[in-house]
């Protein structure tokens, strides 16, 4: 049945995404070249460069660097390190203000990840796999390049995957136990999740279902990317036939502590686990509920895209505005959740706070050109908002489109379950059971598993690996007889 691969059609767009999602596009240089260190003379510009940074103004400092080595590109190459050490205290995403052509030209293990993500994004693996050997083992952007170069090995069905993969682990690992800062702790966990999640795909395309599943195991239920690897769970045990435990792990999305994540490949995993038991009713029923709820987040989110097309901040204050200062719409508020739980979204928006309280310094102290640094940042911050603004508009129309993808899939299900029904009317057969409540019996094990019963308190409030028990409806008999 068709509907079957939708996971395998999906899966290379899942895979780094998370590290990717703000590698779309580049906007150019949009820095105007008068608003920097304007003085030729190497030393003046490095200096006050340092100085910048010293005086934990790091974007004051870029722009600064950036300005001078567009003039001089001959010193880019002695001044790698003090880049290196300016974008680690801004972050990536002043590096989208800048042409690609400007950015190739340093080789940097910080500039070199940003730009070999974007040669992932547009499938030139061999450029993006090139700029990854700029980055080297003892930079802290490592783990970040060995992901990036085991999921061009993945791509490309390279058997180099595999362990690169397991080489992203125990390096991210590293910088997990030296990070004092919590942030950059988790970005780093976040690395090895993605490692870890990437190769049990691997395993999966491979048909290695059970060793696939070890890999998700290895995600901790208190981290970001848990709620997300569950879909993965799910279509893992669908393909060992448990649909029981498929049914199971889409449950857990039931959770109050997951209300805020809502997936429609999970409605039709759900459809899918129904529909191979023979359970019709519950499977039309996932269906029909899927078109009415979905359908309505789906216009009502298009309304939202077409009314604000135009506006570079209302998407912007989606992510970065308090909770009661934006708009309330609910599907919103939902989304508004995932992207803000996203790592690199986390770290942007960070970055871009810091650039805040260095504009309010820098209009406090009023130290050397207090106008020109303003009116720097201004543009370094505008210029931000709309990347942010981009990729949140971005965010929400994948959403949509991934409503509508499905939305197909479903009618697929649909169509299969009348084409059944109509060979049991034509055979004179119908199906021997009747849909019951479920049975422990039913509900398959292994040794590190045990059931927990449930008295008194509501299945929600706990956060575990659920399983139906549901008999399977699939054997017939003559429409006359009795069971």
């Amino acid at each position: 049945m068709k509907t079957q691969n939708i996971f395998n059609k999906i899966n290379l767009a899942k895979r780094f995404g998370e590290i990717l999602f703000f590698s779309t596009f580049w906007y150019g240089f949009l820095v105007p070249e008068t608003i920097g260190q304007t003085t030729a003379d190497s030393n003046s510009a490095v200096k006050i460069s340092r100085q910048y940074l010293k005086d934990e103004k790091p974007f004051l400092a870029l722009v600064t660097m950036f300005d001078y080595l567009k003039k001089n590109e001959t010193q880019i190459e002695k001044l790698k390190p003090l880049i290196d050490k300016i974008i680690t205290k801004t972050g990536t995403l002043p590096l989208y203000l800048y042409e690609l052509s400007f950015l190739s030209k340093i080789k940097s293990p910080a500039v070199a990840i940003h730009v070999s993500q974007y040669y992932f994004k547009m499938k030139d693996y061999a450029k993006a796999l090139e700029w990854t050997n700029y980055v080297t083992n003892e930079s802290s952007y490592y783990p970040e390049a060995l992901l990036v170069q085991a999921s061009i090995y993945d791509s490309q069905k390279d058997a180099r995957s595999l362990p690169t993969y397991d080489q992203c682990v125990s390096t991210a690992d590293k910088y997990i136990r030296l990070m004092g800062n919590e942030k950059l702790r988790r970005y780093f966990v976040i690395i090895k999740e993605d490692c870890l999640i990437n190769k049990g795909r691997h395993l999966y395309e491979e048909g290695k279902f059970k060793e696939a599943l070890e890999q998700y195991d290895l995600i901790d239920k208190v981290s970001y990317s848990w709620p997300y690897v569950l879909m993965d769970k799910g279509w893992s045990h669908y393909k060992l036939r448990n649909y029981n435990r498929s049914l199971g792990v889409m449950m857990t999305y039931q959770s109050p502590l997951l209300g805020s994540y809502f997936f429609p490949e999970g409605e039709v995993l759900q459809a899918l686990s129904y529909f191979q038991l023979c359970l019709y009713k519950d499977a039309n029923g996932v269906i029909d509920k899927y078109y009415k709820v979905y359908g309505q987040k789906a216009n009502s989110l298009k309304d939202i895209l077409k009314k604000n097309a135009n506006s570079d901040t209302y998407f912007f204050n989606l992510v970065y505005k308090d909770k009661s200062e934006i708009d309330q719409h609910p599907y919103l508020s939902n989304l508004r959740n995932q992207l803000k739980k996203q790592i690199k979204m986390n770290i942007h928006l960070l970055s871009y706070f810091k650039l805040t309280e260095e504009m309010d310094a820098v209009n406090k102290t009023g130290k050397g050109n207090k106008e020109r640094d303003v009116q720097a940042l201004k543009i370094v911050a505008g210029q931000m908002e709309k990347v942010m603004s981009t990729h949140v508009k971005e965010y929400i129309t994948f959403f949509i489109n991934s409503i509508n993808y499905y939305s197909f899939e479903m009618f697929n299900i649909k169509l299969e379950m009348i084409s059944r029904k109509k060979d049991l009317l034509y055979e004179n057969k119908r199906f021997i059971a009747s849909r019951a409540r479920g049975s422990f019996k039913n509900v398959e094990r292994d040794e590190t598993e045990y059931f927990y019963q449930f008295k008194g308190e509501f299945w929600a409030d706990e956060i575990g690996d659920y399983a139906f028990g549901l008999e399977s409806n699939c054997k017939t008999i003559k429409a006359g007889d009795k069971i």
